[in-house]
């Protein structure tokens, strides 16, 4: 997806844009913003038609794999090979990329949300400012890597899951309160 990317000019990698299509996904968002944030990446100011297409089955593909019961969502990282700065930097990217999607699809804080996906996405603000450098113990920097991925992983489905379920409430006929006739 990368090279994808690349070779056709996009200012976002393949972790970040994954990123931003799930938070798209998640908030109910569609492709059109994905494809005005591309064209504004663009010299001419207009996405690349394949790109277009790319970034509308992203979006599809990326709300797929989190609503998917199985639980097998992964968010588009390096392979365990790439060098340990990039796969750091990928999932701080991943993680940006995500909480400016919830924003893109009209979330604006969602630090705010409630319970456990608040503090997930507060957690998400700070994963995604991490730096490159894994310290000088790389056995453990590799150890908390792979723990904040799968943190990533299942903070961004309970995200997910928060705010797709709020979308799907419906509104109870006036005078009744949940829980019961008031």
């Amino acid at each position: 997806m990368q090279q994808e990317l690349d070779s056709r000019g996009a200012g976002t990698g393949a972790s970040e844009l994954h990123g931003i299509a799930c938070g798209l996904a998640a908030t109910g968002g569609g492709a059109g913003e994905l494809i005005t944030m591309l064209a504004e990446q663009d010299p001419v100011g207009e996405a690349d038609p394949g790109l277009a297409a790319l970034a509308k089955q992203l979006l599809e593909e990326s709300g797929q794999g989190m609503a998917d019961d199985s639980f097998a969502f992964e968010p588009w990282l390096p392979e365990d090979e790439a060098p340990l700065g990039e796969r750091i930097i990928a999932l701080a990217d991943w993680c940006g990329g995500f909480l400016l999607g919830l924003t893109m699809g009209g979330q604006t804080d969602p630090t705010t949300l409630a319970g456990d996906a608040g503090e997930a996405a507060s957690d998400l603000v700070a994963i995604s400012g991490a730096s490159e450098d894994p310290g000088e113990d790389l056995a453990a920097a590799e150890r908390q890597l792979s723990e904040l991925t799968e943190f990533v992983r299942v903070g961004a489905m309970l995200i997910f899951e928060e705010i797709r379920g709020a979308r799907r409430k419906p509104n109870p006929p006036a005078g009744i309160e949940p829980g019961g006739l008031q």
